[in-house]
This record gives C-alpha cells, structure tokens and sequence, in this order.
C-alpha cells in the first residue's frame, strides 16, 4: 500500500515471538525519543490487559504537537481471541487506531477477530500474502494482517500532509472509509455512508460497521463553458477567465485549468440571475509526482485544427506512444478512452481525463473537458461543496457560507473573493509560456463584467449561429443524464456550436465505461514462473457496482504471451507466466465485451529486477 516508506524494525520480542511488557514500552519509547516525523507506528502484538501499557502509547502519541510535530500516529491489531479488545493491550489504547480483520472475499467478519467498542475500524485480515522471513512470501490470516493495511493508508495520507497531528490522520480515515452506519457516532456524523454497499456481517456488540478504503468516492466535472461538478457532486457554474487550481491534495496532485473568454452578447444565469459570460477551458495543467504535465495550445500561437493541444513534460514537447509515458512511481500518461486526448494516472491513483474539441468559425479554438476520478483531492474550483456553502471553500479552508441575496454581492463572492483566491500567480503557475509573457497575459479579473458586458479588449464582436432551445433540446437528446443534458442544451443554444454534443456525449460514455486495468505478480521470482492477476474495474465510482466484461491479454516485453482470457464475475482474470528474466516488461490489455458500455484500458507496465519488480520509467 506504502511501498516506498521508510521502514525501520523496532524489536520488543525474541525469536519465540515472547516479552515482556517493560520490553514493548522500552520500544515505544525509542520511537517517540527518536521518531522523524511524520511517522507511523504498527503494533501487530498484544496480551493482556495493562494501564502502564496503554498510557506509554497514549504519551507517545500526545507527544506529537504542534511545537513538535512528530505526528505519531499509532495503528494496533486488535487481537485474535475472539474476545473484547477492551480487555487487551495495546488494542485497548483509545487514542490509537485499533483494527479488526475481515474476509476481503466476502466482507464478512473474521471469526478470530476480537471485537467491541474499542475496535475503531476494520481491514483486510483474511488470505494476506506478504513478505516472510528468509526472503519468501506467506499467506496467513490475523489482525496483525490487518493493521499494516491501515497503518499504509496512514502513511499515504501523510505523505501528502506531513504535519497532520495523530487524530487528523484518523479522521480522514474514517471520512474515506466504507461506511454502513456509524453506530459509535452521531448520527449527524459528516462522515457520509457508502452507497450501495451492504456491510460487514457477522459484528458483534459494540463492532463498528466501517472498512478501510483506500482511494475515494470523488470524481468531479470542469466542461462546457465551465459547467462545475465538484468532487462531492454538487453543481455550479464559474464564467471566469484566467488561471486556476481546478483541484489539489496536499504536495502530490494540483491539476490546473485556462478558461479563456469568448465575445457573445451574454445571458443571465439560472442558478445566480447574474448577468455572464462565456469561457471555456483551453489548456490543463498537472503537477504528477516530480513532474510538470502541461497540455495546451503551442506557445508559438499556431493553432489549427490540424494541429491539436500539445503535451509537455517538465518543459519538454512530448508524442504518445501506444504505451504512453510512465514515471518511476507508477504514474503515467497515456492516450485518453477515447483515443485522443491524453489520461493522467497519478502516484495517488487518481486519474484525470482531458478530451480536446475543435470550435470551428468563428473561434478556431480548442477547448478542453476535463474528468477527475478516484480522487483525494478536495480543494480548488472543482473542490467540495460543503454544508450551508454555495461554493467551494478559500484556499485557507474558510467557507464563503450561503448565497448572498443580493445581486452586487453574488458577483462580488463568486467573480473577485472566490475566482482571486484560486487563481493561479507566477509563482504557483504549472503551465508553460512563451518568452515574455506570464499568466497575467491570459488574465482577466474584471471578466465577467457585472454590468453583464463581454466585450474583449481589442477582439471584435462576432455573429454567432442561432439555435433555438427546442434545436438543441432535440440536438442533446441522446444525453441520459438530466444535468449534462441540461448543460448540453445550454451551451449548443449560447454558443451556437454544435460540437459541444459530442463534448458532453463523449463525457457520459466516459462515465459509464471508463475502466482502469491493474496488475499483480505474485511471487515476483527471478528466473521462476508467476501468477499474474489483471483487475479491470470501473473508473468511475459513483452509482451501481457494474463488473467489466471481456477479455485480457498479458504482455512480456511487448509480445502477447496469452490467449484473449474473459473476466470472471469479480472482473479478474488470472495466468501463469513462463520464466521470466530480468529486464522483462511485463503489462495487461483490457478489450471490452461485443456491445458492452465499457471502454478498454491497460495496466502500468512493470519491469523485473534482480529483487523483483518496479513500475517502467520511460521519461527520460
């Protein structure tokens, strides 16, 4: 889960797997002696009941301040006795994370497991292949399974905010967990219920019904002229011109937007009677691990309709391949669903989705439609909407409350505290820029004027087709959801351009059946054979469960080495490899189903080492 931790073995027992507890508190009180922030402490061990026990972790833990911040963060197994947990240490520490196990495969309770109000979470703990003495692998159940899942989590969280406190790492766990009803809190609780997922079953008394859950529910829209749906699915739109952080997470995801604007005569705007404008998004850029991705027109200022967005790495023009460009941390980026566009995978496992379209006369622009999913990310324009507020929060975590009543203070909040606050400057800009000129060159802060004007400095109104509401109602029909299609309908009439139809049609089918490929090796031996697991999932999280069907094939070095193999029901296909030597690519290709809503994928392509094996790195 947290592969590139720094992972460091404090011993507090002998080979027997025996101690003492004045042994375990001396270890404890090394780390908090010697801890480098942020830290996370996994204590798959326990025994009985003891006060002076539990308050070692608990001191250790309340060391982390912010004068000191160690941010230690303690994850303990809750114990294998089918018992209380309350009635053991360290499980019984309720400043601590305390893990129950559950079978992944049916996410039902595991037997062993002990149990109560002083088990915080559940985790995987049921058929855990792992690391084993002497270099080999094992699979074994345990809450001592299940404590390192959460501890990863903990530690991935950190990576992008390292000065979190212990009790703020938990909170973001319990916000991202699956959650069935928290029994043990209010049932005002912000932590949102999971929809339709079932539970755990068979909890006892005092259980709660939460799993960990590595990754997000969020996925969030920036399209049209910008039409906004946030991470957590609220609506609203944003006519600005300039640059933006449309999302970021900490240090390791940011994704920037251009909206640029475009003369028309103007509207009013059915969700804030504002007089607007129209903008649309015509460049995106992304900070991925430790590189810069830009995609935006060439800063020569040729563009044509021959002559799409151009990707940049770090500054440098780059082509795709059929395989895309991948990074050392397993991020990459490759040709979107769609075959055009591009796909960012982040090291996060995010993923963003830019799909460029051509606006003929009178325009000759591209503009872009922009699609984030399975993200952590929630600040920025495209960030979440939270209680009684209309909008996003400021980037300081302040929330601009309720729409104002009144007309000159929507505009004021929405057009200068909101869009200022988000814009982009010289300093935090990703994007690339000809000689001599900045962001300031694509800024426009006065735009939309709250006179309703959208006049252009030095660019000529110009006389746009006219399309009736009835046309383009009947223009976007095809579109099932009612807000898209809505929007749809909106921008065909306003723009009169007929291209955002297959903008907003091509965004539904992404929706639906964009699938994102993952691959296993296990055990990863030198010179021996493997199994190989292909995953293929949805990419979008929201709505039904729905398995992928179809087929995948599995690669060495570029050559199929099997058969096209169908799916089973979970949507996994399985397959054992010939030997394999170093320096093999090994990668998954993921075909639809005949007929299927799904759109085929591919997974990160790994490379085999002497000790076993990292994702490819291709950018150099």
């Amino acid at each position: 889960i947290a592969k590139k931790v720094n992972l460091h073995a404090v011993r507090v027992l002998n080979c027997a797997g025996s101690g003492t507890v004045a042994g375990v508190i001396a270890g404890i009180e090394w780390v908090t002696a010697n801890a480098i922030g942020p830290a996370i402490v996994n204590m798959s061990l326990g025994g009985s009941s003891s006060a002076i026990l539990n308050l070692a972790v608990t001191s250790s833990i309340s060391s982390s301040t912010l004068s000191h911040p160690k941010g230690i963060t303690y994850v303990l197994a809750a114990g294998n006795n089918a018992q209380d947990a309350c009635n053991f240490s360290p499980a019984g520490t309720p400043e601590a994370i305390t893990v129950g196990a559950m079978d992944p495969g049916t996410d039902k309770r595991s037997s062993f497991s002990n149990f109560g109000t002083c088990v915080d979470i559940f985790a995987p703990g049921e058929n855990i292949l792992s690391a084993w003495i002497g270099g080999s692998t094992n699979t074994i159940p345990g809450t001592s399974m299940a404590a390192p899942h959460v501890a990863g989590v903990a530690a991935r969280w950190l990576q992008n905010h390292p000065l979190a406190l212990p009790n703020d790492v938990f909170e973001k766990i319990k916000y991202n967990a699956n959650v069935f009803s928290w029994n043990r809190w209010p049932t005002t609780s912000t932590y949102p219920l999971t929809p339709n997922w079932q539970g755990i079953t068979g909890l006892l008394t005092g259980d709660p019904n939460v799993l960990l859950h590595w990754g997000s529910l969020s996925e969030g829209l920036n399209d049209g002229d910008p039409h906004i749906t946030t991470v957590n699915g609220k609506y609203y739109d944003f006519q600005s011109a300039g640059e933006f952080v449309a999302l970021r997470d900490g240090g390791q995801l940011e994704i920037q937007t251009r909206q640029s604007p475009i003369s028309s005569p103007g509207y009013t705007n059915g969700a804030t009677g504002l007089k607007t404008c129209i903008s649309i998004n015509t460049a995106v850029a992304a900070k991925v691990g430790k590189h810069r991705v830009t995609y935006q027109p060439s800063i020569n200022g040729v563009v044509t309709a021959q002559q799409p967005p151009q990707l940049s790495i770090d500054g440098i023009a780059r082509e795709l391949g059929s395989t895309g460009v991948n990074f050392e941390d397993g991020s990459r980026v490759i040709r979107g669903p769609s075959g055009n566009g591009i796909q960012i995978n982040f090291p996060d496992e995010s993923i963003l989705i830019v799909n460029p379209y051509w606006w003929g006369y009178p325009e000759n622009k591209w503009y872009l439609n922009i699609y984030v999913s399975r993200t952590r990310g929630t600040e920025g324009i495209m960030g979440e909407i939270t209680g009684s507020n209309w909008l996003p929060n400021l980037p300081n975590g302040t929330g601009l409350g309720a729409m104002p009543s009144s007309l000159s203070q929507r505009y004021a909040t929405l057009y200068q505290n909101f869009a200022n606050a988000w814009r982009v400057t010289d300093q935090t800009s990703l994007f690339d820029y000809a000689p001599g000129t900045s962001t300031t060159n694509f800024t426009f802060e006065s735009w939309p004027g709250q006179n309703g004007s959208c006049a252009i400095p030095n660019v000529a109104p110009v006389q746009r087709p006219i399309i009736s509401n009835m046309t383009a109602q009947a223009l976007c029909s095809k579109i099932t959801n009612a807000n898209i299609r809505a929007n749809c309908t909106f921008d065909v009439q306003a723009t009169g351009e007929q291209s955002f139809v297959k903008a907003y049609q091509d965004g539904e089918k992404m929706q639906l059946g964009g699938t994102n490929t993952n691959l296993t090796i296990a055990p990863a031996g030198i010179g021996t054979s493997s199994i190989l697991t292909a995953t293929v999932e949805r990419m979008s999280v929201n709505g039904a469960k729905i398995i992928p069907t179809g087929t995948v094939e599995f690669m060495v070095n570029g050559k199929k080495v099997s058969l096209h193999m169908g799916l089973n029901i979970n949507g996994q296909v399985k397959f054992m490899t010939p030997l394999i030597k170093v320096g093999s690519q090994i990668s998954a290709q993921y075909t639809p189903a005949t007929g299927s809503v799904f759109l085929g994928s591919s997974s990160v392509p790994f490379i085999v080492n002497t000790v076993g094996i990292k994702p490819v790195n291709e950018f150099k």
